[in-house]
């Protein structure tokens, strides 16, 4: 399963390769914007490094 690391923060989670990053971030009690929950209004966007 990868593993998502937040950069700076020392904060990640675990998300299934057939889960989304918004979802998975939210089982695992990591705070993330969002409003649609379906990724067309972009408020949970992010940048990738």
């Amino acid at each position: 399963m990868p593993r998502i690391d937040l950069s700076g923060t020392g904060t990640g989670f675990d998300c299934a390769e057939d889960d989304t990053l918004l979802r998975a971030a939210l089982r695992s009690g990591v705070g993330m914007s969002y409003s649609c929950n379906v990724g067309s209004c972009g408020n949970c966007r992010f940048e990738l490094v």
